[in-house]
């Protein structure tokens, strides 16, 4: 994801599935690198520490293959999703709303779970990991120092992803889309325009 300086958010990428740690680590890394990534911002509250030490780990076993070019990793931006999935998702609606926020390409999942996701449904996990990024960009105490940020957040994934403690990790880079109607109830605006 990224903001331009008029203060427009963009999603740019979107490299979601279900993977083992060492392979979302090394996607969000590899992700980071491709968008000369100022922060990968991680969530905190499955597994504690974890993500941050497997993005850390990544990024030097890419460093050690000399992938990185020598250079520095972005900083690791931690949340803790504190309030339910609506809630965090509003602010984030309003921007599409007021066409502050777009998908560079198509991201066909991404917009069906923005559309369709009600409260009680099972975890969004792109649209998670695309909240969370366009949260941290749109917050005016980053302005001077967040350009573009990697996401990588987790959902509910029953036995989809064992080595994170049953959770499924989803990495993510920015994306705007042009939004199909969202049902009743839903926390997106009814249409959303690139």
């Amino acid at each position: 994801m990224a903001r331009d300086f008029d203060r427009q958010l963009y999603v740019l990428a979107d490299r979601s599935g279900s993977m083992g740690a060492d392979d979302w680590g090394l996607t969000a890394c590899r992700l980071a690198l491709e968008l000369k990534a100022d922060a990968v911002v991680v969530e905190k509250n499955y597994g504690g520490d974890m993500a941050k030490q497997v993005v850390t780990q990544a990024w030097e076993q890419l460093r050690r293959g000399g992938v990185t070019e020598g250079l520095l990793m972005p900083v690791i931006l931690e949340v803790t999703a504190k309030v339910g999935k609506r809630l965090r998702a509003a602010p984030v609606a309003q921007l599409y709303e007021q066409q502050l926020a777009h998908h560079v390409g198509g991201y066909t999942e991404l917009e069906d779970q923005m559309v369709t996701w009600v409260e009680g449904m099972d975890g969004p996990d792109r649209m998670d990991a695309a909240v969370h990024g366009l949260t941290e960009l749109a917050d005016p105490e980053q302005l001077d120092t967040l350009r573009v940020v990697t996401t990588v957040a987790s959902t509910d994934a029953g036995d989809a992803c064992s080595t994170t403690h049953g959770r499924e990790a989803k990495t993510f880079g920015s994306y705007v889309p042009r939004l199909p109607k969202a049902p009743a109830g839903s926390a997106w605006p009814r249409e959303v325009r690139r």
